[in-house]
C-alpha cells in the first residue's frame, strides 16, 4: 500500500506548480526516491507518469511527480526552458524535506533533456537518471523565429500561433520563441550526458517516431558496454506516451530500478 497526495509547490521566482506525491508504507531504502519529469505540454497526472510513479511505490520508493511551468499546451508556448532548473529544484526539495537525499530523476521526451540540463549544470549528486523517450534537442528551427520576428515586427509579440510538429500540432508564442531562440539552451541531451556521472537507464518504444530513438541508439554506440548504462528500444510498449500499455513500461523501468538500487 501507499498514500498518494497532492502538493503545492512553489519555485525561487514565485511559480506555484502542482505535484502529485506517492509515500510507500514501507521504504526499500530510507533515503531513495525519484522525481519524475514530464514532457513537453504534459502535466503530472499523465497515465505513463502515474503508472510508473504507482509501480516505484510499490517497490518502496517515494515518488514526486511535479507540474512544470510548461504544463498544457499554453503554458508550453510561454515557456522559457532554461527555467527547468527552477521547477525541478523545488521538486527535489520536497524530497528532501522528506528525506530522500539519493535522487532518481526520471524525464519524459522534453522531461529527458530538462532532466539531463539539470544534472549537468547543477551541483547536486544524483543517484540515477532515466530517460524515456528522451528528445535529442529542441532547437528553435530558424523559420520559427522568423515566423515570431514577423509577428513582433508587426507588433503582434504577444500573438499565439500554431503549426504542426511531426504529428502534433503545436503551439507557440512570439515574444517566447524570440527568448528562446536567442538566449535558451540550444545544446543536446548527448551533450549533456558527457557531464553526468550516474547510472542511466535510455528507453524509447519501438512503434513510436523514430526520432525519440536517436538518444537511446546513440548512448548504446557509446557506452562501451558499461554496466552502469542500460538502453534498448522496446517492442509492445504503444505509443510516444505508451497509450495502453503504461503499466508495461512502467514495470520495465521499475524492474531496472530493483536491479539497480534495491537488489
Amino acid at each position: 500500500m501507499s498514500t498518494l497526495d497532492i502538493e503545492y509547490l512553489r519555485t525561487a521566482d514565485d511559480v506555484s506548480l502542482t505535484a502529485i506525491t506517492i509515500e510507500p508504507d514501507v521504504r526499500a531504502q530510507e533515503s531513495l526516491g525519484a522525481l519524475l519529469i514530464h514532457g513537453w505540454t504534459g502535466k503530472c497526472t499523465e497515465h505513463h507518469l502515474i503508472a510508473l510513479a504507482k509501480d516505484l511505490a510499490h517497490r518502496g520508493v517515494p515518488v514526486v511527480v511535479a507540474n512544470n511551468r510548461g504544463a498544457h499546451k499554453a503554458g508550453a508556448a510561454v515557456e522559457f526552458f532554461n527555467d527547468c532548473i527552477l521547477d525541478i529544484d523545488c521538486a527535489r526539495e520536497s524530497l528532501e524535506k522528506r528525506g530522500c537525499q539519493d535522487i532518481i530523476y526520471a524525464g519524459h521526451s522534453y522531461g529527458g533533456l530538462k532532466a539531463a540540463y539539470y544534472l549537468a549544470t547543477q551541483k547536486v549528486n544524483p543517484a540515477g537518471l532515466v530517460l524515456m523517450s528522451s528528445v535529442p534537442s529542441m532547437r528553435v528551427q530558424s523559420d520559427l523565429y522568423q515566423k515570431a520576428k514577423t509577428l513582433i515586427n508587426a507588433e503582434s509579440a504577444d500573438q499565439y500561433f500554431a503549426r504542426m510538429e511531426g504529428e502534433w500540432l503545436a503551439l507557440y508564442h512570439a515574444a517566447a520563441v524570440i527568448r528562446h531562440y536567442e538566449d535558451a539552451y540550444q545544446g543536446t541531451t548527448l551533450d549533456l550526458l558527457n557531464n553526468i556521472d550516474c547510472p542511466l537507464l535510455s528507453m524509447a518504444s519501438k512503434e513510436e517516431w523514430d526520432w525519440f530513438h536517436e538518444v537511446s541508439k546513440e548512448i548504446q554506440k557509446i557506452s562501451e558496454k558499461s554496466d552502469r548504462v542500460h538502453t534498448a528500444i522496446l517492442e509492445g510498449i504503444g505509443d510516444h506516451v505508451y497509450a495502453g500499455f503504461e503499466e508495461k513500461a512502467a514495470t520495465y523501468v521499475g524492474n531496472w530500478v530493483e536491479e539497480t538500487y534495491l537488489s
